[in-house]
């Protein structure tokens, strides 16, 4: 492990429920189970570290590189890339140890209250540099006010950040849920033909992503004042989108990628299947294996 100059100190200088700044080379990383906001946690943190900069440090901004790394791929090499001043907030699943000689910030989540502060401790005595763990319970109990109020809390963000946050992401969150290549498994499954739909989930409808229209919902997150603050940045733009592997919004991109999983029935990974190849089951065996592992998912 790398040491950090002022390692012995480093969590008894900063008061409870302040975070840490990554400047300069520090990097970020927002991690969690699948199933647990860990892409709300990925998307707060680079927002409202975004306001932070954007507050003290303006020149930094334009350094930040949102990604996702997975398992397997070189993400050590992807650390090191970059100008010095770079500072690299990654999307991850995998183990947090392999991040450990990096001395990064870490954000990850946790199901339970008791369970978040059990983790943060768990890996501040690993010598992680925890800034927050976000919990499902917390999440459930105040929504998005709940977390933003943390978030600026812990950046030190006047309440006018605090309350472009809360407008941003209370929108957002419903685009997240019915919009996209990850979308809710159970709106993704009410709107794919009947044929394909997955019994397993007939039982669990969807009727919150029906009761929107959910165009006016992506015209008004873009109308929002913190999408066109970040927008003004095209490194930050990814922060902008459902998720990192959606395309960029235009007012009717979630009702055309919508209209596409009742047409063109889309697996897991996005992925067309024209209804004459399914009705006549004229694919490519590659092509029909490729879909039916996306129906697993």
């Amino acid at each position: 492990r790398i040491e950090h100059p002022d390692d012995e100190l480093l969590h008894e200088k900063r008061p409870p429920g302040k975070f840490p700044v990554a400047i300069e080379g520090k990097h970020i990383i927002a991690h969690g189970k699948p199933r647990t906001a860990s892409t709300l946690l990925f998307n707060m943190v680079g927002v409202s570290n975004f306001l932070y900069l954007m507050r003290h440090e303006r020149n930094l901004v334009s350094y930040i590189e949102p990604k996702y790394i997975k398992d397997g791929q070189p993400y050590e090499e992807y650390l090191r890339e970059g100008p010095a001043e770079t500072t690299k907030i990654y999307k991850t699943h995998i183990d947090l140890d392999k991040f450990l000689r990096y001395d990064a910030v870490i954000f990850t989540t946790a199901t339970t209250s008791k369970e978040a502060a059990s983790v943060k401790s768990s890996l501040e005595k690993q010598g992680h540099d925890v800034a927050y763990v976000q919990d499902m319970e917390r999440l459930k109990g105040g929504g998005i006010p709940r977390i933003a109020h943390d978030f600026a809390f812990g950046y030190d963000l006047p309440k006018d950040d605090e309350d472009e946050m809360v407008e941003y992401f209370s929108k957002w969150e419903i685009l997240r849920q019915c919009c996209g290549e990850q979308m809710s498994k159970y709106w993704k499954n009410d709107l794919t033909p009947e044929v394909y739909k997955k019994l397993a989930l007939k039982d669990h409808p969807h009727p919150f992503c029906a009761d929107h229209d959910i165009d006016e919902i992506e015209k008004g997150f873009m109308e929002t004042k913190l999408y066109s603050k970040l927008d003004a940045y095209p490194n930050m733009r990814p922060f902008n989108k459902p998720s990192l592997r959606d395309g960029e919004l235009n007012g009717t991109y979630c009702s055309s990628y919508n209209e596409r999983i009742k047409t063109q029935a889309l697996n897991f990974y996005g992925q067309p299947l024209p209804m004459e190849n399914i009705r006549t089951g004229n694919w490519t065996e590659e092509e029909h294996s490729i879909f039916l592992e996306g129906l697993k998912r």
